[in-house]
């Protein structure tokens, strides 16, 4: 499950010196996708802070690997321009038996929850640049809103390009 996660916020390159603009939070309310080939990285930022992201590389071989549950979190404008958004997520492991019976089975189950902290440079209307993510790390007991609870995992900079979704009518064409 860490190669999965590593793999959503990798690799560590330095971030670009590129145009900015001010994270304003009437203008970055919306829908925007992130194309690693051959995943699409979704991620919603909408009214009242509420920011959600998921992938297409969660399905992914599930039973061998384990994969995460959606990441569900929230957003704010700093005071710097940049964009600050949180995230919290379920990790879900290969397990061999049903902890309940000891039966032999072939399937996942919850491993540990994990909080992944993303900033953004807003460089325009309709893109956002992550140049910096951080990852903590839950056990089953642990309580994933606490910050400094969790074990600090790594801290990466970024420079990966977000770019809104927009509708088109030109989809609808032949």
């Amino acid at each position: 499950m860490f190669a999965l996660f590593v793999f959503l916020i990798s690799p560590i390159v330095v971030a670009k010196e590129g145009v900015k603009t001010v994270c304003k939070a009437d203008e970055v309310v919306g829908s925007y996708v992130n194309f690693e080939e051959p995943y699409l990285f979704q991620l919603t930022l909408g009214t009242g802070s509420i920011a959600n992201l998921y992938t297409t590389l969660f399905p992914d071989f599930m039973i061998t690997f384990g994969t995460q549950s959606p990441f569900i979190g929230s957003w704010e404008c700093r005071k710097d321009g940049t964009l600050l958004v949180t995230f919290l997520m379920g990790n879900y492991a290969h397990a061999d038996s049903n902890p309940y019976t000891g039966a032999p089975i072939s399937d996942i189950s919850l491993a540990s929850h994990d909080r992944a902290t993303y900033l953004f440079n807003v460089e325009s209307i309709d893109s956002l640049r992550l140049i910096q993510s951080a990852l903590r790390r839950y056990s089953l007991t642990q309580d994933p809103t606490d910050a400094g609870d969790g074990s600090f995992l790594f801290e990466n900079a970024e420079d990966l390009l977000y770019k809104r979704l927009i509708p088109s009518n030109a989809d609808l064409l032949p």
